[in-house]
């Protein structure tokens, strides 16, 4: 069954526990912010977490790539996360995961994704290092 993100917006995706340990390991550039989560019987608190998921999309477009785990569906991927209780939102950015302390609301997961990611310049600046580094224009 498809994740209410799924049905919702075509932007979220489904992420598997060996998916996010090959972004791991990538050290992939794009950030993802995760949503573990349960299905709305199971917890009626996943459900409003998942609004807040399908409420940022827009706004987050382009800075960060947002998925969402069903732990009913994928128990294991969510032991791999060290997830806990559901929902947790967590952000895996440079290959590093950090876990999201705080209320899962629209304004403080906002707030946190953009805090958390370096911005565009930053990113650039830091990848034109080592190529700066070996250039003769030094």
């Amino acid at each position: 069954p498809a994740s209410i993100l799924q049905e919702a917006r075509g932007e979220f995706s489904r992420i598997k526990g060996e998916e996010l340990a090959q972004l791991r390991s990538d050290g992939s550039a794009t950030a993802v912010l995760i949503l573990c989560h349960a299905s709305a019987v199971n917890s009626p608190e996943s459900a409003a977490a998942l609004e807040v998921w399908k409420a940022l999309d827009q706004p987050l477009d382009g800075l960060v790539r947002m998925v969402a785990l069903d732990c009913d569906e994928f128990p294991n991927d969510c032991r791999f996360l060290q997830a806990g209780s559901v929902p947790r939102a967590m952000l895996l950015s440079g290959g590093e995961l950090t876990r999201y302390r705080g209320p899962l609301t629209r304004k403080s997961v906002g707030i946190f994704a953009t805090n958390s990611i370096p911005s565009p310049v930053a990113q650039l600046t830091f990848k034109a290092v080592p190529w700066w580094e070996g250039s003769e224009l030094r």
